[in-house]
């Protein structure tokens, strides 16, 4: 669920005396300066793969807690696993331990919350064919030609939704391409890039992760956003429909429709044809793929949600 955690630590020198104490240990680079020799800064340290930075400012601690979690359990850098509540509570618990300093004391400012869900098609034909746009816009982030990637992005200031093939992300890794060469792994995310964002679903620091309630909150703000992706079986319509009807469904899967009626129309017009477009999706079953998807995703975060025992003992 978990995956790119990103804080500020509200005291950095608790935290830089313990790095520079133990700078063979927690791999510590300092910049040294021969005008200012006592000037440090900035600290860089890495923890597994969460890195920590101090500046003459403050402190940040980031990366992906999910890679974090199978670096102490398995020696293994990778995400495309599941990673369950309890495994979440786990790594969070090692990683208060490791660095000595309370998870509550920082102030969180990213976060990126999905799942890995196994399709029954290639994810790249499916983000091709059927992932078109979200809140009636094109990504903003869609490669073509890059064969290690299939990733589409939509990019607002306060958050991203991003859908990409999580199995041909790690592919390009010689180490996991043998367990993935059957998998179909698509991952649906959002990352949240405001404090704002984060603190209206109650999370505040890294220490409220912990909490049951907060993925709560998190899986109803994912549904929401999921709910304005445009997921169609077919950009066609089928032949169950009118001519009308076929051509309106070829017109709402084509985002110049919606910019031009956002410069030409009523605000009104666009909300019409936009629940008109659902009601024939709706109607001759265009939306079976988008509905099936949002099963899979409640389905998975229940799953994730079960504390399981025994793995870390």
């Amino acid at each position: 669920m978990i995956d790119l955690i990103k804080a500020k630590i509200l005291e950095k020198e608790k935290i830089e005396s313990k790095l520079i104490a133990n700078k063979n240990k927690y791999i510590v680079e300092g910049k040294h300066s021969y005008s200012f020799p006592d000037q440090i800064y900035p600290i860089r340290s890495r923890i597994e793969n969460l890195f920590i930075n101090v500046t003459e400012k403050g402190a940040t601690i980031e990366n992906s807690l999910h890679k974090y979690f199978n670096n102490l359990v398995s020696d293994e850098n990778q995400n495309y696993n599941d990673f369950y509540y309890s495994d979440i509570l786990y790594a969070l618990n090692v990683l208060e331990d490791e660095i000595g300093y309370p998870l509550e004391q920082t102030s969180i400012t990213n976060l990126e919350f999905g799942f890995n869900i196994e399709l029954n098609m290639c994810p790249t034909k499916f983000l091709n064919c059927n992932v078109l746009m979200h809140n009636l816009k094109s990504p903003c982030y869609d490669p073509k030609n890059d064969k290690n990637m299939k990733i589409k992005k939509f990019i607002y200031t306060e958050y991203e939704v991003k859908l990409y093939n999580k199995t041909l992300d790690h592919s390009r890794f010689e180490q996991f391409r043998e367990k993935l060469k059957d998998t179909k792994i698509l991952r649906v995310e959002i990352k949240y890039k405001s404090k704002k964002q984060l603190n209206n679903l109650d999370i505040f620091n890294l220490s409220d992760l912990k909490k049951p309630h907060v993925y709560n909150n998190l899986l109803n703000d994912f549904l929401k956003k999921y709910n304005d992706l445009l997921i169609v079986d077919s950009y066609n319509g089928n032949s169950l429909m009118s001519k009308k009807e076929r051509q309106f469904v070829k017109d709402c899967t084509h985002p110049n429709f919606w910019i031009e009626l956002k410069e030409t129309r009523h605000y009104n017009t666009i909300g019409n044809n936009r629940k008109r477009l659902e009601e024939l999706m709706k109607k001759y079953e265009l939306d079976t793929w988008k509905n099936n998807l949002k099963k899979d995703l409640l389905s998975k975060f229940n799953q994730l949600m079960v504390l399981h025992a025994g793995i870390h003992d």
